[in-house]
């Protein structure tokens, strides 16, 4: 599926419950990297808040990030956020037993007493804004609304709350850029993950054409 429409959407996402992922590594667990909220998040958040992911309950194991872009009629930039905070960490349950195969009678015992295993996270507080921009299908045309919940994070267990804005600069996400072949096109000014690089800041109508072509 293509992008149909040549068109800019200016968004704000305002965190409406706490959300975390395994960013930075910190003693004992990890950190998010609060400053933004990448394209894929949001485009795949959207792609579920208007029904289009499949019916299952899961996402095939095996990612296929441009496969997965292609099915989308639409592109985000990265979100940012001017003045990133995080939560003092949290400690949570990490349920590695069953994913990593462990017998019942393992799984029993280290799930249980002092033995559990717990990590701590560091969460995105309520309240934290991050603007970005949107390329091609409007989702708020789509569903007739001037507001859209999203889910983001570990398990999908934040919300954040999406609403339309006047188009500004915005950066976007050079590791996306590689699947299209746009990477040089692009660059990379902050390297924070392997799937998380932020390009320079772009212009509204230069990330209009740009991402224009991620297709």
């Amino acid at each position: 599926m293509s992008i149909q429409e040549k068109k800019i959407i200016g968004a704000q996402a305002r965190v409406i419950s706490p959300w975390a992922y395994h960013g930075l590594m910190t003693p004992g667990g990890s950190a998010t990297i609060s400053a933004f909220l990448s394209d894929s998040a949001i485009g795949f958040a959207l792609a579920n808040a208007l029904g289009w992911m499949p019916n299952g309950p899961a996402l095939p194991i095996q990612k296929e990030l441009k496969k997965h872009w292609m099915q989308i009629p639409l592109r985000a930039s990265f979100f940012e956020c001017q003045d990133p905070r995080l939560l003092p960490p949290r400690a949570m349950k990490l349920n590695l037993d069953i994913e990593g195969g462990l017998q019942p009678r393992i799984q029993s015992v280290t799930a249980s007493g002092n033995v559990k295993p717990f990590f701590s996270v560091q969460e995105v507080p309520v309240g934290l804004v991050y603007e970005g921009l949107l390329v091609g299908l409007d989702p708020f045309e789509e569903l007739g609304v001037s507001e859209i919940v999203i889910r983001v994070g570990l398990r999908q267990n934040g919300q954040v709350l999406l609403t339309k804005k006047e188009p500004s600069p915005a950066r976007l996400n050079a590791s996306s850029a590689m699947l299209f072949e746009r990477e040089r096109d692009v660059g990379c000014e902050k390297y924070l993950l392997a799937n998380m690089q932020a390009s320079r800041l772009f212009a509204p109508t230069e990330a209009l054409d740009e991402l224009w072509r991620w297709q």
